[in-house]
């Protein structure tokens, strides 16, 4: 062989090399674009089944609805993935009313509009539970101040107002609100404790109205924040 085949092969086996690092880079660079594009895949289809079940749940039916042991649950989890989270604890005015007059049957169908409406008005920014007696709600608002919190409960309490859910029989509603910001806690128990406490405080202040809770309502026994 001669000194020039000799040279070309050279140069044949350097371009096949080069060639052959370059295929290989290609394989490199779509074997990670695959697992990108997978774990992608995942994340979209975790967030979907996560939107999914928030809409399963969220179902506008008292009976459908999550009850305390969960709220406590939920709550916890919220409290520790955000830096303020709050609580709404709500309570029918004037729903014995419904009950006495219309028949339980329609106090049932009162208390399903009344889910509807709180529905509409937190969509899938908060959660809806069954809490107390027959008539009574909370929601769970992760990643909300009290100021934040009261401002969606005042929205809660005009749509039933005006909502009517009882139709002739006039059905309003009474609310709390603690934030973790408000309450110097990110205890599940006690910041239900302390809406549940300030739903009272709207109660005794005249119903259908917001009340936020605040530690001067512990300490004084007094401090509202009513609207």
């Amino acid at each position: 062989m001669t000194q020039e085949s000799d040279y070309d092969v050279v140069r044949l086996q350097a371009r096949m090399s080069q060639l052959q690092g370059i295929i290989d880079s290609h394989v490199e660079n779509l074997a990670n674009l695959e697992r990108t594009s997978s774990e992608l895949r995942a994340n979209l289809e975790a967030l979907d089944r996560e939107e999914s079940g928030f809409r399963t749940q969220q179902k506008p039916s008292r009976s459908s609805l999550p009850i305390k042991e969960q709220l406590l649950r939920d709550s916890k989890s919220a409290f520790q993935q955000h830096p303020t989270s709050a609580l709404l604890v709500l309570d029918l005015d004037n729903f014995k009313a419904v009950n006495d007059t219309k028949g339980h049957q329609e106090g049932d169908s009162c208390l399903d509009r009344v889910v509807s409406m709180i529905v509409e008005v937190i969509g899938r920014r908060g959660r809806i539970y069954r809490w107390g007696s027959g008539d009574e709600f909370a929601v769970l608002l992760p990643d909300f101040s009290t100021d934040e919190a009261k401002v969606t409960a005042e929205r809660v309490r005009n749509a039933v107002e005006n909502g009517k859910p009882a139709g002739d029989t006039v059905v309003t509603t009474s609310i709390g609100v603690c934030g973790t910001d408000r309450a110097g806690s990110k205890s599940a128990e006690e910041i239900l404790d302390f809406a549940d406490k300030a739903m009272y405080v709207s109660k005794k202040s005249g119903k259908n109205r917001v009340t936020a809770w605040s530690l001067a309502m512990g300490e004084l026994g007094d401090g509202r924040d009513v609207f």
